[in-house]
C-alpha cells in the first residue's frame, strides 16, 4: 500500500463522521422523495439528486459522502459508473433510499475503526489546587555557648 492509499484510508477514517452526519442530512432532505429528481442537479421547485442533495447538506468542507454513496451503489448496482447514472436510471425513490442507508452503515463503521481506545480517567487539577510539597522546618539543634568574660576566665579552665 502507498502513501497515497494509506492517506485516503486514514482521511476516509476520521471522516467518517461528518460523512454519516451529511447522508443522514441528505435523508432528511429528500423526505421520503418529495425533493428527490432526475436529470438535473437541482429543478425549478428545490428538489435534487443525490449529487446535489450531498453538495447542499454538506457538514464539512473534508467530508466524503459521495465516497460512500459511490460504495454502496457499487454493492448494488456493479455496472453502474457514477452516482449521477445512479441516480437517473431509478424507478422508484426506495432504491435510492436504500443506497443512502447503506453509505451512512459504510461510513459510520469506517468512524467506529478510527476510534482509538479510550483514555484513562485522570483529574486535572489547577495549579492552587495541585498537592503542594510538604516542607518541614527541622531547626538544628542549639548548641550551647558559654561566653568567657575574658581570656583569663579562659585559660583558668
Amino acid at each position: 500500500m502507498g502513501f497515497f492509499e494509506n492517506y485516503r484510508q486514514r482521511r476516509l477514517e476520521l471522516t467518517g463522521r461528518e460523512s454519516a452526519e451529511t447522508l443522514g442530512l441528505m435523508q432528511d432532505y429528500f423526505q421520503d422523495g418529495a425533493n428527490w429528481t432526475q436529470q438535473m442537479y437541482e429543478n425549478a421547485n428545490g428538489a435534487r439528486c443525490l449529487v446535489g442533495a450531498a453538495n447542499h447538506v454538506r457538514v464539512s468542507s473534508v467530508d466524503d459522502a459521495k465516497h460512500w454513496l459511490r460504495l454502496a451503489i457499487a454493492e448494488v448496482a456493479p455496472g453502474v459508473a457514477c452516482i449521477e447514472d445512479f441516480n437517473d436510471t431509478r424507478r422508484t425513490y426506495d432504491e435510492v433510499a436504500a443506497v443512502i442507508e447503506r453509505a451512512r452503515q459504510l461510513a459510520a463503521q469506517s468512524f467506529a475503526r478510527a476510534l482509538p481506545p479510550p483514555a484513562p480517567v485522570v483529574e486535572i487539577l489547577p495549579p492552587q489546587w495541585q498537592a503542594q510539597p510538604v516542607v518541614v522546618y527541622n531547626p538544628p539543634p542549639r548548641v550551647r555557648v558559654r561566653r568567657r568574660s575574658s581570656l583569663a576566665d579562659w585559660i583558668m579552665e
